[in-house]
């Protein structure tokens, strides 16, 4: 979704609605903060595992705790991820910088 998509469908509703953002376990929380990263998209995101994870927070792929697959799907995310600039919401807590 694009922030233009995003807006569209935003204007169809009173501005005194909430506005959610997917929780832990099945619940949804408020959005407390937005910013903005430079994000990757993962080549093959691992359950429960997000689609995008922000560029600074790749793991290093000579990290001990990965194990084989895992540091193979991560080097195909560093050389064939899409990166991408992206608005980030955050419900819980702080938001990240």
């Amino acid at each position: 979704m694009t922030a233009a998509e995003l807006i569209a469908i935003l204007q169809g509703y009173p501005g005194d609605t909430p506005v959610l953002v997917e929780g832990h376990g099945k619940g949804w929380d408020a959005i407390r903060g937005a910013g903005a990263a430079t994000v990757v998209e993962v080549v093959e995101p691992a359950e429960p595992d997000g689609q995008f994870l922000r560029e600074g927070d790749l793991p290093d792929p000579d990290a001990f705790f990965l194990d084989e697959q895992a540091r193979r799907s991560l080097m195909k995310t560093l050389m064939k991820g899409k990166r991408s600039r992206a608005i980030l919401l955050s419900g819980r807590g702080q938001p990240r910088d």
